[in-house]
């Protein structure tokens, strides 16, 4: 019996209002359902890429994050054995931070992430 790999689905989300600005967000979901001990680590992972759990949004969010801390965080996933998919929001090109929008992170583009994941960089 083989052991399936684990997926992890992050949902990218805009929570660029209220009292947060500037800022990367997600929801995750992981299949199979991680044991203790892999959602300690996946936690730990998250952390030491920027984003802290806010539980009134129920979402993992960095403020004010360097722009790769996403890409980052993807690529550290995928190379540590995990499947990385991604879902949600993404801004159009017009209202990103690089064309004048100053609330919407720069990096949010599936195919850049993609890349990230499958340890691919682009300069």
């Amino acid at each position: 019996m083989s052991k399936r790999p684990t997926t992890i689905t992050l949902t990218w989300r805009d929570e660029n209002y209220g009292s947060i600005h500037r800022a990367s967000a997600f929801r995750v979901a992981a299949e199979p359902v991680l044991t203790g001990a892999a959602r300690k680590k996946l936690v730990q992972m998250f952390q030491q890429h920027f984003f802290s759990f806010h539980t009134r949004r129920n979402a993992w969010i960095a403020e004010g994050c360097p722009d790769n801390a996403p890409g980052d965080l993807s690529g550290a996933l995928a190379a540590a054995g995990y499947t990385v998919a991604h879902a949600g929001c993404v801004p159009p090109p017009d209202l990103r931070h690089e064309h004048g929008h100053p609330h919407l992170p720069a990096w949010l583009d599936f195919a850049q992430l993609a890349a990230a994941s499958a340890g691919m960089t682009s300069s």
